[in-house]
């Protein structure tokens, strides 16, 4: 039995062939009516073979665009990777594309994807990666790992140097699981290389950095010793002597010691190999002495003498305090010195507000300046300044706020932040909060 479609075709054209069998064997002539019928049927005819002909070429010349379109993909593909195959994994088949000379020898024979694939990583990649590697290309587990998208290893190849394997999934079966996978391997010597090369780089800044710091420390070390000694022996001789000018002499000297003790630890906490050192371990402390001292020091360095300095502090504050007392008090001094240099300022005004929470002191620092306050061009600068602190790209504020900006980064040491309110014409507030831990009752 023919199938429907021939048969419908033969019993469609029967009528065509009787004509013409009845004109060429039995001589009938036919009317003008029916030469006009016949003549309509070949035209119909020709016009079906014409269509067909026609639908036949549009589908080979979109056959041939789509293959040009895939061709011109992989080729554009294999300016990027090395080896370009497909994986069946329905068929267990490894499907070559593209891979160049060196590779294409290397290719092994035989049946079996994850075979192929095993051979090719157990001869052409180190020792150290050997076994990574292995485990990522088992083609019986890649369906599972695809599915959240493409995968990839780093490995190094003997025959290539450093090289990228990427796995991506493809097509998928009726029943939705994956039946085909495009894997890759891409050359990444020259990434490898710039990468070693950053890293170099960084390397030798790191060790000239930590020489100049070195330096710095050692020398910073010496002043400070120095300053230290000067201050004690000034002590002395304001305790030992009889002359009260001699004494007020020794107080003004013992004041600017501490005040170089407190430039020198700055340059110290900057320095790689002691800013730990400063910051890192907690001390007991006397609360209104430092605090005291921290005021003392900043009226020694003010720029303008006819400035006041006043001190309130809360009495619920426990007297001794266990906590970083060279950074709170370097940043009150360079908060009170900022504040002192401020256009028509004649008061600065450092006050210190206690609060016991779970066993410790929280107590939030306020130093206030009369005057006109900080220009509104500068507070902006130092909102902006303040805004980004801590994030990748922040930058250093121009000239004229670089004391803000270390009690800034000196806070933010500490899991403080610096807070500013100003009121152009009006004084500036600068403040800040730390936790620290309690010695005895207050």
């Amino acid at each position: 039995l023919l199938p429907i479609t021939t048969v419908s075709t033969f019993k469609a054209s029967r009528p065509m062939f009787v004509v013409l069998f009845s004109i060429i064997l039995f001589g009938e002539r036919l009317n003008l009516w029916q030469w006009l019928g016949v003549t309509a049927v070949l035209a119909a005819i020709w016009l079906l073979l014409v269509a067909a002909l026609l639908v036949a070429d549009a589908a080979y010349k979109r056959a041939v665009r789509e293959s040009d379109l895939r061709k011109s993909g992989l080729a554009s593909m294999s300016s990027i990777y090395s080896v370009i195959s497909f994986i069946d994994l329905a068929n267990d088949e490894l499907i070559p594309v593209y891979a160049d000379a060196k590779t294409e020898e290397a290719l092994p024979q035989g049946p079996g994807a994850g075979e192929k694939l095993r051979d090719i990583f157990a001869r052409d990649t180190a020792a150290p990666y050997r076994s990574a590697g292995l485990d990522f290309i088992d083609a019986s587990t890649l369906a599972e790992r695809l599915k959240d998208g493409s995968i990839a290893i780093e490995y190094e190849s003997l025959s290539h140097g450093w090289a990228k394997l990427r796995f991506f999934p493809v097509d998928d079966g009726a029943d939705g699981s994956l039946v085909r996978v495009l894997c890759t391997i891409e050359d990444i010597n020259d990434e490898k290389g710039e990468i070693e090369r950053i890293e170099r780089n960084y390397a030798q800044a790191d060790l000239e950095s930590s020489t100049r710091s070195t330096f710095v420390s050692s020398l910073s070390g010496g002043m400070s010793k120095l300053a230290q000694a000067i201050g004690d022996l000034a002590a002395k001789v304001e305790s030992e002597s009889g002359e009260e000018a001699t004494r007020a002499y020794a107080m003004q000297i013992e004041n600017h010691a501490k005040a170089m003790t407190y430039l020198i630890d700055g340059t110290l906490d900057s320095s790689a190999r002691h800013g730990d050192d400063l910051a890192g371990k907690p001390e007991e402390y006397p609360f209104a002495e430092m605090v005291a001292s921290a005021c003392t020091i900043a009226e020694t360095i003010a720029p303008n003498s006819a400035v006041s300095f006043d001190v309130e502090a809360s009495p619920s504050i426990h007297e001794r305090l266990i906590g970083d007392r060279r950074r709170i008090e370097r940043a009150l001094i360079g908060l009170l010195s900022y504040a002192s240099r401020l256009e028509s300022v004649t008061a600065v005004k450092l006050s210190a507000y206690g609060t016991e929470r779970e066993g410790a002191e929280h107590v939030l620092f306020s130093v206030k300046a009369d005057g006109l306050g900080m220009a509104e061009k500068d507070g902006s600068r130092l909102s902006a300044f303040l805004s980004g602190l801590g994030k990748q790209g922040a930058h250093v504020i121009d000239s004229g706020l670089e004391e803000l900006e270390g009690v800034a980064l000196l806070l933010l040491y500490m899991g403080s932040e610096l807070k500013v309110i100003n009121e152009p014409g009006e004084g500036v507030e600068l403040y800040f909060e730390v936790e620290q831990g309690v010695t005895e009752e207050a």
